[in-house]
């Protein structure tokens, strides 16, 4: 055996370090891709990746090394979410907060980040949407959806709930959001006591019109989740789980909606 460097020491080490994340301590919640890193939020703290190596979290002073830091805005945040729109926003429980460089065109790096608050209306512990560049979430309340848009004037993300017109109609809580994009933009939302929310969103036309879906009584819809649609098609595919309710007890279905037009 040809020995090329000695051992420091034939003894246990007593200088290690727990990881962040494990089954203990708990694991990243938000996730997202950004500017060319892998982005983790738990708690109040979150990570981004070494530029282009997803897999490395090795923190240092180098532009492409990953990035560490809490949110440390003034309130005490859990991280729900992270939402990779034009800037990095991440959403907790207690607000929105914004991730930014020095520069609107400028990278993220170790050294050049900063987080500042754009909301105060918290988020639920729901997936948001990735809406081109706006971002659609639950608030905290579970009851109002809510939008993230730029703002020229604030020169930042602000946000607006897109329920100000039906401020119940989330009542009692949503518990999942998807959208459909053919033949018009509509949002898709399954509510706690069963019933399925439609909202057709055209904001360039003035259109932002709620309406409800219901089951025969005693069905639920459970989830719902959309699918681009067939080629030559004109609509996509909107596939909800219902709970029937039969004379053997309740079932669980997986069932495609019709079309929303006929020709």
């Amino acid at each position: 055996v040809e020995v090329l460097d000695q051992f420091a020491s034939s003894t246990a080490p007593t200088l290690w370090a727990e990881g962040a994340w494990s089954d203990v301590r708990g694991w990243p919640k938000g996730i997202g891709l950004f500017d060319g890193r892998l982005w983790n939020g738990y708690a109040d703290e979150f990570w981004g990746s070494g530029s282009d190596l997803y897999e490395s979290q090795a923190v240092g002073e180098e532009d492409d090394d990953a990035i560490n830091r809490l949110i440390a805005t003034g309130n005490v945040a859990q991280i729900q979410a992270i939402l990779p729109l034009r800037r990095l926003l991440v959403l907790t429980d207690s607000g929105e907060v914004a991730i930014k460089a020095s520069d609107y065109d400028e990278a993220l790096t170790p050294a050049n980040n900063s987080v500042r608050d754009v909301a105060s209306f918290g988020a639920a512990d729901l997936a948001p949407i990735k809406l081109d560049n706006k971002g659609i979430y639950v608030d905290r309340s579970s009851i109002q959806v809510m939008e993230l848009s730029y703002s020229v004037d604030a020169q930042d993300y602000i946000a607006s709930p897109l329920t100000r017109l039906h401020k119940n109609i989330g009542r009692p809580g949503i518990t999942k959001i998807g959208f459909s994009r053919r033949p018009e933009t509509r949002f898709w939302a399954t509510r706690g006591d069963g019933q399925l929310l439609v909202k057709l969103y055209e904001p360039g036309e003035n259109v932002l019109g709620w309406a409800r879906s219901k089951t025969a009584t005693g069905d639920k819809f459970i989830d719902v989740e959309i699918l681009p649609g067939a080629p030559g098609e004109g609509e996509d595919e909107v596939w909800a789980m219902f709970q029937r309710r039969l004379t053997d007890g309740f079932h669980y279905y997986l069932e495609k909606l019709g079309p929303l037009y006929y020709e």
